[in-house]
């Protein structure tokens, strides 16, 4: 059995698209932003950092770097740096920003989820998963879940935004589901709140992702 820990040091969202598409920013307090790079920054340390800020075990990474020649749409962190691609700052979408970042965050707070929620087993190894598929997705329920609970109009322009994101994210990779595969498991959990509790919805979606086979 892999350690759990390993799987989560790098996550990179992989794909690069040109889809045109109108700027949707979200308003933050603070001083006037002077360009892309300031703001993407400022999304993360002002926005992303304070859903993770209840996790009282999570070394929040603050090292914020950037790959200026990767014009993907990509990012991926550790536990003393988040690293951002190019294409990522360019992009002009900021509720999908912030998913990002979110999502790669979340890939540090796994293990801290799990004993929140009292799960006491290993990450079991599926037969027709694999682990490394299984953190993508737990890595997304997270940050969908902390970017329902702490900032819900953000969650309703991804909400309204999936088919973009799906496109985003890409085919399956060995490491990483499919953009249609990672926007279906997200929308299960979307259709489980809108019929009930929110921590019981992301509880019970947890579970099931962890003990998928």
């Amino acid at each position: 059995m892999k350690n759990i820990q390993l799987l989560v040091l790098t996550c990179f969202f992989c794909g690069c698209i040109t889809t045109n598409f109108n700027r949707q920013e979200i308003d933050l307090p603070g001083e006037k932003i002077k360009n892309k790079e300031e703001r993407l920054r400022e999304l993360y340390s002002e926005t992303v950092v304070p859903f993770f800020e209840d996790l009282e075990n999570l070394s929040i990474p603050l090292n914020f770097q950037v790959d200026q020649k990767d014009l993907s749409i990509n990012a991926g962190a550790a536990f003393d740096y988040i690293e951002v691609s190019r294409g990522l700052i360019d992009l002009e979408n900021e509720p999908i920003q912030i998913f990002v970042l979110a999502h790669e965050i979340s890939h540090l707070a796994i293990l801290e989820q799990k004993q929140i929620l009292g799960i006491q087993s290993e990450l079991p190894k599926g037969s027709k998963i694999n682990d490394y598929k299984k953190v993508e997705y737990l890595s997304d329920l997270i940050a969908i879940y902390l970017i329902k609970t702490n900032y819900p109009e953000v969650f309703d322009l991804l909400d309204s935004n999936f088919c973009y994101l799906q496109e985003i994210l890409g085919a399956a990779s060995f490491t990483h589901p499919s953009g249609k595969e990672r926007i279906d498991s997200i929308k299960k959990y979307v259709k489980s709140i809108r019929k009930g509790n929110e921590k019981i919805s992301f509880r019970n979606r947890f579970i099931h992702i962890w003990e998928m086979q």
